[in-house]
């Protein structure tokens, strides 16, 4: 049993597969308290002849259980855990290695077209670990989620993808998955977006592990970031415009742009200001092209924001996670920096929150803060005359990017509740800003457009 964050991945589960019959991980980040202890400990003194299945599934719902409820600030709706039959194992490397010789086949088939084919049905999959704009993501995959992306896809790949989606859900025994992860089927790979992060050794050389001596799926890696590396066209956004450059608290403005591409993996609406010899992002929400290129987006002057009850700050926002389709309901991270009680050094994090759009106003809770500086993620807990104070990306003209963060008092959060820190939105103050958009393609090439407003 592994009561650490990311666990639930395949090359784990291989790796130990000859030493055990069952294996519980967590796909996801796992909350600060991990496992509850007290219940599984009284379900094998009551019952001290239940097998290993057994003993894991009286781990996961203990884990279900603690998590629930008002207490626990929306832990239940970012949870994961699986319960994995390590005999099935075998099976599952056996699918995986078919489909990533299918999908290296259509890559040398069709070079540029699969590798768009293959980088949306990524895009498409669930990543667990995912870090915020300062911080690499851990690139985990759901394995049965990408199998089933790829096929909608790539049709070819249809009896290796349904081959592997069944393996998966064979050696899933039972799992939880909260409603940010609701499509997670329990087992996860990894599956990164180039091929400086596959081969840099500071993280790992993922080579070097069993399944990549033994297997197929590192051939397909090298594959994907081959085709990757080997793009460098940049996507092109046309200039940004608007029918008013001037913002009161009465009105909303429409922004529009055009990129000429058609391999965007993301697009994002920016505010942001003039700094140096560049711009500070005061935030970023997702946009997406329309089926013509164009980028619109209407706004009233206002942000997001967090605050300490007394006190609201403007913040960026880094990644929204739509928690059930069509519901408008979000978990949101937020970079920011504690300094706690006591000390005078700040420590980078990043915060979730819960948002709900379905009111008038936004409604949003914290969820958790986690610490991605390590060499595993990890809760940290969020107590009474803490400090918080958000992070701001910084950008030269040369794209080299730079966290910086407020020395002013004034533009920190003291927190007076353990983990209460608010999050909604909030005017921008008056002055002059950048608006416009940001856009990065599959091989990881951007562009960036802005037009200066003034909010009156």
């Amino acid at each position: 049993g592994f009561d650490a964050c990311l666990m639930a991945n395949f090359e784990t589960a291989q790796a130990i597969a000859p030493f055990g019959k069952a294996m519980v991980a967590s796909e996801e980040l796992e909350p600060g308290d991990g496992w509850s202890y007290t219940p599984i400990m009284q379900s094998l003194t009551t019952t001290p002849t239940m097998d290993g299945f057994a003993l894991g599934k009286v781990i996961v719902n203990a884990y279900r259980d603690y998590y629930l409820g008002a207490a626990q600030g929306g832990r239940d709706k970012t949870v994961t855990l699986s319960v994995l039959d390590l005999a099935k194992i075998p099976a599952v490397e056996t699918a995986a290695n078919n489909l990533a010789l299918s999908n290296v086949s259509i890559l040398q088939a069709k070079q540029r077209d699969a590798f768009l084919q293959t980088a949306r049905a990524r895009k498409a999959t669930e990543e667990f670990g995912a870090g915020d704009d300062g911080e690499e993501g851990s690139h985990f995959y759901d394995l049965a989620q990408y199998a089933e992306n790829l096929k909608q896809q790539q049709p070819s790949v249809a009896p290796a993808a349904d081959q592997l989606v069944s393996a998966v859900k064979s050696a899933v025994v039972y799992k939880i998955a909260g409603e940010a992860h609701a499509r997670s089927h329990g087992l996860s790979i990894y599956f990164p977006p180039d091929a400086k992060t596959l081969t840099e050794p500071k993280r790992f050389e993922y080579k070097d592990t069993l399944f990549s001596q033994n297997g197929k799926w590192i051939g397909f890696l090298n594959q994907y970031v081959g085709l990757g590396k080997a793009d460098t066209e940049a996507p092109k956004i046309s200039e940004v415009k608007t029918n008013d450059d001037k913002v009161n608290n009465t009105d909303v403005i429409t922004v529009s742009s055009k990129v000429n591409a058609d391999d965007i993996e993301e697009a994002t609406f920016v505010l942001a200001e003039s700094y140096k010899e560049g711009e500070i992002i005061i935030g970023a929400i997702p946009t997406a092209p329309d089926e013509n290129g164009v980028l619109k987006e209407e706004w009233d002057g206002s942000w997001f924001s967090i605050g300490d009850g007394t006190k609201e700050l403007v913040c960026p926002v880094t990644d929204f996670t739509e928690l059930e389709e069509g519901k408008d309901t979000f978990l949101v991270e937020v970079p920011a920096q504690i300094r706690y009680d006591g000390e005078t050094k700040w420590r980078d994090v990043t915060l979730y929150f819960y948002l709900d759009f379905n009111e008038e106003e936004v409604v949003g809770e914290f969820v958790y803060a986690f610490d991605f500086s390590g060499k595993q993620p990890r809760e940290v807990d969020v107590m009474v005359g803490d400090s918080i104070r958000p992070v701001y990306i910084a950008v030269d003209t040369d794209g080299e990017v730079e966290l910086i963060a407020s020395d002013d008092e004034n533009d920190v959060l003291k927190v007076t509740e353990d983990d209460d820190i608010t999050v909604g939105r909030m005017d921008v103050d008056a002055g002059k800003y950048l608006i416009g958009f940001t856009v990065t393609d599959f091989a990881g090439n951007e562009d960036a457009e802005f037009t200066e407003v003034t909010i009156e």
